[in-house]
């Protein structure tokens, strides 16, 4: 059953939910928290259910859907549920297209991606059933193209011979913050892992910290995406202070009301305190890159709410003079996988590093780092000295990887 019809945008709804693998219960923990605090009254009573493979949201209004899209960090998209319905044979897709009403669903003439996946049925081809969608839906003015150059994705799943519909609210993944230019860096870490590792980082400090109490340190900073994502999480900044641009605003049920509605809260809500955040690399292109990268995300704060500092220096060997008085969340995103030889040394050094740097500190000190799993994650667990510490499983780019917590 479809459930596009009358009383479409006042109904309850349901949505799923994607997510970088493995990190499944820390997304609905943001969106718990999210919707405990919502701009927006809840019409319903949402209910949740999660593991670490999927995130699914049901008996929701779409008011309330479009500000998760418009405030999550660690979803990379949300997924509207159009309905499902039983298909075995290909002559019933143009039936079936037939049945919903498109113009209620998306604008004229947008150009979609479509996303398709069969298993366990009779059309067991998904690039068949791909092609026979996009012949029916053509009738009706759409045309076709790649995610990165679409509107919006539809998403066509085919299990045990039911057809399950869903739409893409956000369009371009949410990882896509806008909050620096293209980027220059080699290997970029994905911003939802990186928010999601701030979650898990969260998690080891048994104690709440005051913001103005607080040094974000990002040694490898790269990109610069682990100390950007600190500072939205502990400033309480949404991506949409960024992102200019969501499918959900151009879809003919969104009210624009709403969004505006939350584009002004997300600016209200911004924490007042002041986040210190210290960038370091070795590498002099990276420090350029970075410096600009850094110049856009200030853009939209003000001078007293963040300062951000960045040096070229190298990790192992520099010695920092630590403020005493202020705990530190050290993030770290080192080399690894093809950009790293002697990779089991290089681990077992950076948790050295981290003792000696680290470890004497007056005020507390946590944070988390990324680490190939396997030898080098157990090399990196056995020398770090720590209070407390926890591993979490991930995937980035391909590579299997730990999110290594500590409390030193």
């Amino acid at each position: 059953m479809f459930n596009i019809g009358s009383h479409f945008e006042s109904k309850a709804h349901s949505a799923s939910l994607r997510f970088p693998k493995g990190l499944g219960l820390i997304v609905e923990k943001e969106i718990k928290q999210l919707l405990a605090s919502s701009y927006t009254p809840l019409k319903f009573n949402p209910e949740i259910k999660a593991t670490n493979g999927s995130v699914e949201i049901s008996n929701i209004a779409l008011r309330n859907l479009s500000e998760l899209c418009l405030r999550s960090t660690t979803a990379k998209d949300i997924i509207l549920d159009l309905g499902n319905t039983k298909l075995q044979y290909e002559s019933e897709i143009p039936k079936i297209v037939q049945k919903l009403a498109w113009n209620k669903i998306l604008p004229n003439k947008a150009q979609l991606a479509l996303r398709v996946s069969t298993s366990k049925s009779r059309l067991y081809h998904s690039g068949l059933v791909e092609e026979h969608f996009k012949k029916a839906l053509s009738a009706y003015g759409f045309s076709f193209g790649k995610k990165n150059n679409s509107f919006t994705t539809l998403n066509i799943t085919l299990k045990e011979n039911i057809l399950h519909l869903g739409l893409s609210l956000a369009g371009q993944a949410l990882n896509h913050r806008g909050y620096r230019e293209d980027l220059a860096h080699k290997a970029p870490l994905n911003e939802c892992i990186a928010a999601s590792c701030l979650y898990i980082a969260d998690q080891i400090s048994t104690e709440n910290c005051s913001i103005k109490d607080l040094e974000v340190h990002v040694p490898f900073a790269g990109s610069g995406t682990f100390g950007f994502e600190a500072a939205m999480h502990y400033l309480n900044i949404a991506p949409s202070l960024y992102r200019t641009e969501y499918a959900l605003e151009k879809l003919p049920f969104t009210s624009p009301i709403t969004i505006s509605h939350t584009r002004k809260k997300v600016k209200e809500a911004i924490n007042k305190n002041h986040l210190s955040l210290h960038f370091s690399d070795i590498d002099q292109t990276v420090i350029k890159n970075l410096q600009s990268h850094t110049k856009s995300f200030s853009a939209k704060l003000k001078p007293d709410q963040i300062s951000i500092k960045i040096e070229q220096q190298d990790f192992f060997k520099n010695s920092d003079r630590l403020n005493k008085r202020k705990e530190i969340c050290l993030l770290l995103n080192p080399p690894y996988g093809e950009r790293l030889k002697n990779a089991d040394n290089f681990f077992k050094k950076l948790a050295q590093t981290i003792n000696t740097k680290y470890g004497k500190h007056d005020s507390r000190v946590w944070g988390l780092c990324l680490v190939p799993a396997g030898n080098s994650a157990q090399m990196f667990r056995k020398h770090l000295q720590t209070s407390n510490s926890n591993s979490i499983k991930l995937s980035n780019g391909g590579l299997a990887i730990e999110a290594v917590s500590f409390l030193v």
